[in-house]
């Protein structure tokens, strides 16, 4: 009896080793057929990148709480310090390695929105709404420093010089700031609000801007030290899928990180259509100048016959509960344009000795040439270009909004900034004007 005992406990114990490997983890596969599936998951220890890679992941633990409801600023001085703001109210905190923080400044703003320091670490505090950018010494004393008059002060940022930039909203402008505290309209956006700024260290500003996840380069023209400098033909260097540009920073690699939130509104193509079945596209770009210019051609000779001519053109905008999208472009009339050829002609190019292979220049070359940029530097909603062409016309078009068509863009940029250095020439004709002169000579071209 003994003996079966030990047996069937021999048995058994061999019955529980055989069953181990079924409880221990083992390789799995499974398939994703999307990012947002892989999103899913619950990451540990790792990161996921937006093509699908997984990488280590940094590790986060507590460092500080300072009894806010927002923090939207961090920052650190020379020494390394850590600072903060937020509100409400508006309030700065300086932490010291422990996490202990210690009011530096505080206001009766809702929040303190921006931080920047300058050399000497001066403290710069950007409150809003209706703020201003304060002054704070080291030593700890707090005074205005500017006051520019807006609705919200988003982002500061303080160039070698010791000037400050100061990005604001609703009107989307940058002011320039000297350390003497004498200040001027820097640059004004076409957008709402310029909701970040970043010096990329070869004299350019860069802005971030809402509604349209704007990234622009702004070169800084420096005059005399005692005066705000000037802002340069900007360009927008990237538009990102975001509705708002809410950091920027450069790495150490060089490289810009955008950070941005907000899905835009539906966006729409532009499509003339007429009842008689013949349907023209409106293309923005890469359709380019010519597409567009066969476009508009196309809406005068439909509208100047007397068919009626439907547009559909995108704003990122919400309509009467349905959402359409936008299209810029930076165009400029073509007898403009013949005037910056002309201007070329007479100038032979000059090679460029610094040109290279690794990282060329595509306007410039080894070769005697050079690539220039003729347009108006400045974006036209097409919305705006459909309006004007119809008060020409003197014929009201019906609006049809579709969905963005394979191959449109949602804005096209000129960068001008060779043309005006090299010839002293800028394209300064209204979109008024342009399209006028253009209606007149198709008419009087085609006798309609």
């Amino acid at each position: 009896m003994r003996r079966s005992w030990r047996i069937s406990a021999v048995c058994l114990f061999a019955v529980i080793l055989a069953s181990l490997p079924a409880l221990a983890e083992h390789t799995r596969f499974w398939r994703t057929t999307n990012y947002s599936d892989f999103e899913r998951g619950t990451a540990k220890g790792v990161a996921l990148w937006s093509d699908g890679k997984l990488v280590p992941a940094a590790e986060f633990g507590h460092f500080a709480d300072p009894n806010l409801a927002y923090l939207w600023a961090l920052r650190a001085d020379s020494k390394g310090q850590l600072y903060a703001s937020g509100g409400s109210n508006a309030r700065v905190f300086r932490f010291d390695k422990q996490g202990h923080p210690t009011t530096v400044f505080q206001s009766s703003e809702l929040t303190a929105q921006a931080i920047a320091f300058d050399a000497h670490d001066d403290l710069f505090v950007g409150t809003s709404p209706d703020g201003k950018v304060y002054k704070v010494t080291p030593k700890g004393q707090s005074s205005v420093f500017f006051d520019p008059k807006t609705k919200y002060i988003w982002s500061l940022a303080v160039d070698r010089d010791g000037v400050l930039y100061v990005g604001t909203g609703d009107k989307g402008e940058i002011y320039a700031v000297t350390p003497a505290g004498k200040s001027e309209l820097f640059y004004k956006s076409d957008e709402r609000h310029i909701r970040a700024l970043a010096l990329d260290g070869k004299g350019n500003l860069i802005a971030g801007t809402d509604p349209s996840g704007l990234v622009i380069r702004i070169p800084i023209d420096r005059g005399a030290a005692a005066e705000p400098p000037k802002a340069g033909a900007a360009f927008v260097i990237y538009e990102t899928a975001g509705q708002e540009i809410t950091a920027l920073d450069f790495g150490h690699d060089g490289n810009l990180y955008v950070a941005s939130i907000g899905a835009k509104h539906g966006q729409a193509s532009a499509t003339i259509s007429a009842p008689t079945g013949t349907t023209f596209v409106f293309s923005a770009a890469p359709g380019g100048a010519a597409a567009g210019e066969q476009a508009a051609a196309a809406a005068a000779a439909a509208a100047a016959q007397g068919t009626p001519v439907t547009f559909g053109a995108p704003q990122y905008v919400t309509v009467t509960g349905f959402a359409v999208g936008t299209v810029n472009w930076d165009r400029g009339p073509r007898q403009a344009d013949v005037e910056g050829v002309v201007r070329a002609i007479d100038r032979t190019a000059q090679p460029n000795p610094a040109w290279s292979g690794e990282s060329p220049d595509p306007a410039t070359s080894y070769a005697p040439y050079r690539i220039y940029n003729i347009g108006n530097n400045r974006k036209e909603r097409l919305m705006r270009y459909i309006q004007v062409l119809e008060d020409c016309l003197g014929k009201k078009a019906e609006k049809n909004f579709l969905p963005m068509q394979p191959g449109d863009v949602p804005a096209t940029y000129a960068d001008c900034g060779d043309l005006v250095k090299d010839f002293d020439y800028k394209l300064e004709t209204a979109i008024e004007n342009g399209l006028a002169a253009f209606v007149r000579w198709y008419n009087d071209y085609y006798g309609v």
